[in-house]
């Protein structure tokens, strides 16, 4: 099964009962708001990626890559050497 929005990514690592969001928080290293802003906002930081995904392989499921936030480059920003 494919997930395909970061609700039930949400959902199904932490539940959707009370707790759930503490125990996304917790997994992530992170305050519960952030769980609860992500939740509003319809997408998860890139940098929660990998855990989420370790997660739902070891359910037997999958994301849609795009419920992740990807930042694009900005156009003029600096290479380093």
């Amino acid at each position: 099964m494919v997930i395909r929005t970061a609700n039930e990514v949400l959902n199904v690592i932490g539940g959707a009962e009370p707790g759930g969001r503490a125990r996304v928080a917790k997994l992530l290293s992170v305050v519960p708001t952030n769980v609860s802003n992500w939740r509003k906002r319809g997408v998860l930081p890139a940098w929660t990626f990998v855990a989420c995904n370790e997660v739902l392989a070891r359910k037997g499921l999958s994301a849609d890559p795009g419920i992740w936030q990807q930042r694009k480059r900005r156009r003029n920003a600096r290479r380093r050497a």
